[in-house]
């Protein structure tokens, strides 16, 4: 006695289930990605001012640590703790 099974109609099914899970991974990865940093040019170009200007503004302390960090000797600067900085900045001045 022969038995012939048809595995095409389950191979699709259980592609189609793998795909909604991995898109559901990325899209659950990129809830959590949500923090832009931005280098010094791009956030001066962000806040309308020079480089130079947002370069002075560390050096001399105006600008909390915790709104930037150091790669190597590049800079990048968290986008919305720097933006949320100068909001509060703003209602104190």
């Amino acid at each position: 006695m022969s038995f012939i099974l048809d595995t095409s109609n389950f191979e699709e099914k259980l592609l189609k289930k793998i795909e909604k899970v991995i898109d559901k991974k990325i899209a659950d990865n990129n809830a959590f990605n949500t923090e832009v940093y931005l280098t010094e040019k791009e956030l001066a170009n962000e806040l309308k001012i020079s480089s130079k200007k947002l370069s002075l503004m560390r050096k001399k302390q105006e600008l909390p640590k915790y709104t930037y960090f150091n790669i190597g000797k590049s800079i990048r600067y968290n986008k919305s703790k720097v933006l949320q900085y100068f909001e509060i900045r703003d209602k104190l001045v």
